[in-house]
């Protein structure tokens, strides 16, 4: 409680830079990681700046990719159905400007002297 629930972390991070693509890629499609994703959803995370950052994380990767690479749940189709949903009331500007913070956060925090290499 309390916590940001859009907080960055350093890449690279095999597990995406946002708690709720940590809560995808760490859970490898087990139920207690979509019930966390789905609550950072319906908690208001920014969906389509994770997504942005996953993409350039991942060359061009998407959560929606990530999830269909697990098995086909209720849950995995039902948090599909949400990411989606942001994504598209999201619109293609902010999608836009999504990508280009993405681009910037990881041109700012990709060194080759970083801690994390």
């Amino acid at each position: 409680a309390g916590a940001n629930i859009n907080a960055r972390t350093l890449a690279p991070n095999g597990a995406g830079l946002t708690p709720l693509t940590w809560s995808i890629e760490c859970g490898e499609g087990h139920q207690p990681c979509y019930d966390v994703a789905v609550f950072l959803i319906e908690q208001g995370c920014d969906v389509v700046q994770a997504e942005a950052d996953y993409a350039c994380q991942y060359s061009n990767g998407s959560l929606v990719d990530l999830l269909n690479g697990f098995d086909r749940t209720v849950e995995n189709r039902h948090l599909v159905d949400l990411i989606t949903t942001a994504l598209e009331a999201a619109g293609p500007e902010r999608r836009r400007a999504a990508d280009e913070a993405a681009r910037q956060y990881s041109a700012a925090h990709n060194t080759e002297d970083s801690e994390y290499y």
